[in-house]
C-alpha cells in the first residue's frame, strides 16, 4: 500500500457546505494511505466489444467506456487516490460488480485489506443504469475488523453513489470528484459513522 502525507494540505472545496462532509474537508495535516486494490481488479476502465461478456467497464464497446481515466497518484477533490495503470496490471483498472445489466460481473468481492486503525474511508465509485428509487440500496461495503466484528456499509442510489453519466457536482453526499471529455463522472464519499478507529 502507499501512503501520502499532506504537510500543507488545503482542500479544493474547503469553503463549500458539504452535508455531513465538511469537517473533514476543512481539516489539514491529513496522512491518507492508498488502500491496494490491484489484486481485486477485475475489470478495465475501456470496452472494445460491445456486449461480449469480457468487459471492461459497463461492456458496451469503445462508444460508452469511461475514456481518459489518468494513471497514478492523482488528487480529487482534496483526498489522494491512485489510478491503477492499465499496462502494470493486465488490462485490470478497475472493480465491477455484477448487476441486472452485467449477469456476468463478480457478485462480491474479498481481501481489500486496510491493515491498521483510520479515522474515516473514502470511496471512489460510481453506479451504471441507476434507475431505482433514490435512497434504494444498491450495494454495500463490510468493513472486518481484526477483533472478529463487521460494520455494514449501505450504498444508497443517489445519497451515496451516483450514475455515471451524472454531470451533477453533488447527489446527496456524493461529490463528483473526475470526469472525461464527455462528462462520464467518478463520485467521492467517505465513511466516518463507523466507530474508527478500533
Amino acid at each position: 500500500a502507499l501512503i501520502q502525507e499532506f504537510a500543507s494540505w488545503k482542500p479544493a472545496v474547503e469553503s463549500e457546505n458539504i452535508p455531513g462532509l465538511g469537517r473533514y474537508f476543512a481539516a489539514r495535516d491529513k496522512k491518507f494511505e492508498i488502500v491496494e486494490l490491484r489484486d481485486q481488479a477485475n475489470r478495465s476502465f475501456i470496452d472494445s466489444v460491445a456486449g461480449d461478456g469480457m468487459g471492461g467497464w459497463t461492456d458496451q464497446g469503445a462508444n460508452n467506456s469511461l475514456e481518459g481515466t489518468p494513471w497514478g497518484r492523482h488528487e480529487s477533490l482534496g483526498i489522494p487516490f491512485e489510478f491503477i495503470r492499465v499496462d502494470e496490471n493486465a488490462n485490470r483498472t478497475c472493480l465491477v460488480m455484477y448487476g441486472t445489466h452485467l449477469p456476468s460481473a463478480a457478485r462480491r468481492v474479498d481481501g481489500i485489506v486496510v491493515g491498521r486503525q483510520v479515522a474515516a474511508l473514502y470511496f471512489l465509485h460510481v453506479a451504471a443504469w441507476s434507475d431505482v428509487a433514490e435512497g434504494t440500496e444498491i450495494m454495500h461495503y463490510i468493513a472486518h475488523y481484526s477483533d472478529g466484528g463487521t460494520i455494514k456499509i449501505p450504498i444508497r442510489n443517489g445519497v451515496e453513489i451516483a450514475d455515471w453519466w451524472s454531470s451533477k457536482r453533488q447527489v446527496g453526499e456524493a461529490r463528483r470528484a473526475w470526469f472525461n471529455g464527455e462528462q462520464r463522472s467518478l463520485f467521492l464519499i467517505f465513511y466516518h459513522r463507523l466507530g474508527f478507529p478500533r
